[in-house]
């Protein structure tokens, strides 16, 4: 959980200066104006959530940063302006293929991912509580990521060229039924 908090606020930094010039008003439930959404499913659960996305490509790093042949994908939704509600983490072993579908069912993974993990909170502050979660490893849940544009090559964050769409579904961490997350980006 501290991981996506981290790279919610890293994502987010950039965001808060970011103007275009283009549109002024934000998309639905969206401070940045950013069309990201995430959807929560199940028995007694559906939840529309907004999001940011970033991609990082590890291959280039900032001055003075390991290389890594890694490239990432984190998306944090949030349920008011700084509640998160669930997060996704994605890692490849390079930039992905456009509309391929990167993932894991269970424990079988797709080629390419190195490893990935989903989470739901219920709770706000202190009071925040892990209740869904999917992961590669150990090979619970299952999500699939498919990708339609991508940042160019060597720009190590980005959040505005990268979209796709994810699907895929959490188990609950002690007791409650499987859910399913749904996101457009």
């Amino acid at each position: 959980m501290a991981r996506f908090r981290i790279l919610a606020v890293l994502a987010a930094l950039p965001l808060l200066a970011f103007d275009c010039g283009g549109k002024t008003e934000p998309a639905a439930g969206n401070p940045f104006g950013f069309d990201c959404k995430l959807h929560v499913s199940g028995p007694g659960v559906s939840e529309d959530m907004w999001c940011i996305v970033a991609a990082y490509d590890y291959a280039n790093p900032p001055p003075g940063g390991i290389a890594l042949e890694q490239w990432g994908l984190n998306l944090t939704a949030y349920r008011d302006l700084q509640t998160v509600g669930a997060g996704v983490g994605v890692f490849l072993n390079g930039p992905p293929t456009l509309g391929a579908g990167y993932g894991w069912d269970g424990d079988v993974a797709t080629s390419g991912l190195d490893g990935g993990s989903a989470d739901r909170y219920t709770g706000t502050g202190a009071a925040t509580t892990l209740t869904h979660e999917a992961a590669s490893l150990p090979g619970t849940g299952r999500l699939t990521v498919r990708f339609t544009q991508i940042p160019p090559p060597g720009t190590m964050q980005q959040a505005t060229l990268v979209h796709g769409s994810l699907t895929g579904t959490i188990e609950p961490v002690a007791v409650g039924t499987t859910l399913t997350l749904r996101a457009t980006f």
